[in-house]
């Protein structure tokens, strides 16, 4: 079985010789901001600056609020990490 995340964050399984099924279950998954921003000794402020997200777009995303996925990859982009190395899900 192949597993992967569409850009509404459902799971995609493929299973083989039956094709296609799409989970209708929203996926669990955790934005790793906190863990990437204490990592390398970051404020909201300084990561609002470099992805020009606001400080409490920042500061929802590091408390648990589900971004979208251009948000995502503004994040992605500002902090120069892949997108995927933010979520941490079983779907990836």
């Amino acid at each position: 079985m192949i597993i992967s995340l569409d850009a509404n964050f459902q799971c995609w399984y493929i299973l083989p010789d039956t094709g296609l099924y799409k989970s209708g279950i929203f996926v669990i998954m955790k934005i790793l901001l906190d863990e990437l921003m204490q990592k390398r000794k970051l404020t909201e402020r300084q990561v609002s600056i470099m992805t020009g997200l606001s400080p409490s777009t920042v500061h929802e995303i590091r408390k648990g609020s589900m971004p979208r996925v251009d948000t995502l990859e503004l994040l992605s982009r500002g902090l120069k990490v892949k997108f995927y190395d933010l979520l941490d899900t079983d779907c990836l």
